[in-house]
């Protein structure tokens, strides 16, 4: 008789571990994660801004530098999104396939068609990344904010 594990499925070779299907789903980690790296850049920007530098700065340079670090945060993080979402739309699979197509010749390989190569990279999911723009805009949103209190302290920009 087989021997089968507790998913049911033949052990040994190409048998799928049970602990895959008991994992539970996270979708907040990719969030928590997304937000840890804007953190970062965030971090990284207002460092090089002078921010952490110790020295005297006044009211002003402290938004304004604020208001960097998150947008450049956010900026990196919603381009990322937006640009993962147009290559898994297709935009750049003529430039991957002739990558490919290189590869094939050097090596010597069988040639696949265009219409095939396309074929194929359909079949594949498709990668989430509304969550890097969602996050990437919520960066955003705090730094037009910033922008907003820095124009309104500096008395560029005055309430009705």
């Amino acid at each position: 008789m087989e021997e089968k594990n507790t998913a049911g499925l033949p052990a040994g070779n190409g048998a799928v571990r049970e602990e895959h299907y008991d994992r539970p789903r996270r979708p907040w980690l990719k969030y928590l994660i997304a937000f840890g790296v804007g953190l970062v850049l965030m971090a990284l920007t207002a460092w090089s801004g002078g921010l952490f530098s110790g020295e005297q700065m006044s009211e002003l340079d402290k938004i304004r530098h604020w208001s960097d670090a998150f947008f450049t945060a956010g900026m990196l993080l919603a381009a990322s999104g937006a640009l993962v979402f147009v290559s898994r739309n297709g935009a750049f699979d003529g430039l991957s396939y002739a990558v490919v197509s290189l590869s094939w010749f050097f090596r010597n390989r069988q040639h696949e068609s265009y219409a095939d190569y396309k074929a194929r990279k359909a079949e594949g999911g498709k990668t989430p990344c509304l969550f890097l723009v969602i996050v990437g805009g919520g960066f955003l949103l705090i730094a037009l904010i910033l922008v907003v209190l820095f124009l309104q302290k500096e008395g560029t920009l005055t309430t009705p």
